[in-house]
């Protein structure tokens, strides 16, 4: 669990969480090894504005395919992470995509 401030955005604080899980991992099963940089790459551009659309797209099929895969339950948390994430800053990856943050610090 992590409390948000009123000036801290969202999908930022999820973007190096998500990069954090990343690294923490064994590196032990194709989730680890390959899947969560990816989705901590792709959480990385939708919270910098771009590719919006694609990168939360890419995200929820990378979320789906991670799940359940790993050898231990590491990408799973990783992958509910960013579907709770996806859903929950629905509104800021619209506002990201046009350049802007709900929040007024990033």
């Amino acid at each position: 669990m992590h409390v948000l401030g009123p000036q801290r955005c969202g999908l930022a604080t999820t973007a190096a969480i998500v990069q954090e899980l990343a690294a923490a991992s064994a590196r032990q099963c194709g989730p680890c090894l390959f899947g969560l940089p990816a989705m901590a790459d792709r959480f990385a551009e939708l919270a910098a504005g771009r590719l919006a659309p694609q990168a939360a797209a890419e995200l929820a099929r990378l979320a789906e395919a991670v799940d359940g895969r790993g050898s231990c339950h590491h990408p799973d948390g990783a992958a509910r992470l960013v579907r709770s994430a996806l859903r929950v800053f629905a509104r800021d990856i619209h506002a990201h995509a046009e350049g802007r943050c709900l929040r007024s610090a990033r």
